[in-house]
């Protein structure tokens, strides 16, 4: 299919029959054409109201249907759809507000207490989404009894959707139709611009791949526990699902309930995190024959701890599921995905090989490239390639090559083995060097949460008497309680599967750690705190 139009008419162009279930929201179901019917009404008010093209429209929502029509009617009028985590800190959303010149925002109706002033003095328009919006019944009556009454200049989203009207704008596919905030290749924060060729492509290059030993109907099914504002869950979860399959929605990620929905709509498809496989795996529940549905499990964001993905591929076997965990690589500056493993080409400890249409290089620190299995910087070339950073200098994120070529620069160490499978070490700022010997915090990480005493783990640079050593911070699984017992475990751990200068020359044990927005530990805290010292 041709990917050179705009995400929408992507979409519309891939869904052959409309009158079959496209979205399922509890206990709603909406066909395609149904669908379709919502982002045109959508996309007409918001030309009525002025939204012109190349605007930013923000989307500050979690995985409700409003979040699927917005993106889209969005694109349809060829302005910029800004999403932004649902519950991010009213300081940083405004920030974010002024940067992008955004004025017209949807806003999930929970979150409008903490918003709702800072952005009436910015005169930002708020559309107001609730949960009740497309529920039936007694469960719409029991989630609207929650809900906030509105503000006289805030708008319902339900009224944004009543009036229907022509729209003769296009989106064309290689202006800029997303913006995802990233901490950059640099670690430092972006706002990322993505076209809808871009997204277009990585569905395209996603099935490709994944169709080499695997058949698909538009009767499957994916659960969407990634959120809207993650790049693999814009990407994977709602342009690639609703392009191929039917998708069901899950606003907020909970094992129990991700379980319940698995059973419920027999799901095939599953797009996640580490952290979230091994919280589905952890519940009691995670067991039975309706894991037989499920075909394909993609993990990105972070590398998969090995013993996770070998446990949890047993349950499903065992269940007679012929899935398994399948482990990516990927990145919002290539909307989101770039390397991962498939049926009959999994090689296990790797994220895979490249999509079509992308390409890695690893090169040393003089910008030679390195052999196979050599460490060195990550290059990636992709069809998915951002189009820039807003309001930032590009020069230091691409390296030309000796032919001329352009690669982005990741600010990621990983090597490419004999096979071309890519293997992930960690962010170059990460790496430690220790007396010569490169220290790879992510895999003390991995190795110290393999240990039932440890729940999360980081580690970072520190000194002591004047020399670079490493330092473990950890949260202990509730059964436990720290003791130079379970320290010495963990050292004993560390320099049998690494080095010695790999063992933290101090582990503190902390009640909870600080996360980033995706659930991650977030080691810049930590590293800040080193640098106070």
């Amino acid at each position: 299919m041709d990917t050179q139009k705009s995400m929408y008419g992507y979409l519309k162009d891939s869904i052959q029959d409309k009158t079959k279930d496209k979205l399922i929201y509890f206990n709603r179901k909406i066909k395609g054409n149904e669908l379709f019917s919502y982002i045109d009404s959508l996309s007409f008010y918001l030309t009525k109201i002025g939204v012109k093209k190349g605007e930013a429209v923000g989307i500050c929502l979690p995985n409700i249907p409003q979040a699927v029509i917005s993106l889209y009617a969005i694109n349809r009028i060829g302005a910029v759809a800004n999403v932004i985590h649902p519950k991010i800190s009213a300081k940083a959303l405004f920030r974010i507000v002024d940067q992008t010149n955004t004025k017209v925002i949807f806003v999930f109706d929970a979150m409008l207490k903490y918003y709702y002033k800072g952005l009436r003095a910015k005169g930002v328009k708020i559309i107001s989404c609730s949960a009740s919006h497309f529920l039936k019944g007694v469960r719409k009556a029991f989630a609207a009894f929650y809900e906030p009454d509105l503000e006289e200049d805030v708008t319902d989203f339900m009224t944004t959707i009543s009036e229907k009207g022509e729209v003769d704008r296009q989106m064309p596919p290689f202006d800029t139709a997303v913006y995802l905030h990233s901490g950059g290749t640099t670690g430092e924060p972006k706002i990322v611009e993505l076209s809808s060729y871009a997204f277009n492509e990585l569905v395209k290059n996603v099935m490709s791949r994944a169709l080499k030993n695997h058949k698909y109907s538009d009767e499957h099914t994916m659960l969407m526990i990634l959120p809207l504002f993650h790049g693999f869950g814009l990407g994977i979860c709602i342009h690639l699902a609703l392009s191929k399959f039917k998708m069901v929605m899950m606003p907020r990620f909970r094992a129990k309930d991700a379980i319940k929905l698995i059973k419920k709509h027999r799901i095939n498809y599953l797009a996640g995190i580490p952290a979230m496989y091994e919280k589905i795996m952890k519940e009691k529940s995670f067991d039975g024959k309706y894991l037989s549905s499920l075909m394909y499990l993609f993990c990105g964001a972070e590398k998969l701890n090995p013993e996770i993905k070998k446990e949890f591929d047993a349950i499903l076997k065992k269940n007679d599921s012929t899935a398994e965990i399948y482990e990516g690589y990927g990145l919002s500056e290539v909307a989101s995905v770039l390397t991962f493993n498939v049926k009959g080409e999994c090689k296990a400890g790797t994220q895979g090989r490249p999509i079509d249409g992308a390409e890695i290089k690893i090169i040393d620190k003089d910008g030679v490239e390195c052999p196979p299995n050599v460490v060195g910087e990550t290059l990636v070339k992709s069809k998915s390639m951002m189009n820039s950073y807003l309001f930032s200098d590009l020069s230091e994120s691409f390296y030309i090559d000796e032919n001329g070529e352009k690669w982005l620069r990741t600010g990621d160490l990983g090597y490419l083995d004999e096979d071309g499978y890519y293997v992930f070490k960690d962010r170059i700022k990460r790496m430690i060097k220790i007396a010569g010997v490169n220290i790879f915090p992510s895999e003390i990480e991995q190795a110290v949460c393999k240990m039932k005493e440890v729940d999360m783990a980081c580690v970072v640079r520190t000194t002591k008497n004047n020399r670079p050593c490493t330092k473990l911070y950890l949260k202990l699984n509730k059964a436990f309680k720290y003791s130079i017992l379970i320290e010495n475990r963990i050292k004993a751990v560390i320099a049998e599967e690494f080095i010695k200068y790999a063992v933290p020359c101090e582990i503190i044990a902390v009640k909870e750690m600080p996360l980033t927005l995706m659930g991650k530990v977030d080691y810049k805290k930590y590293e800040e705190m080193e640098e106070e010292r």
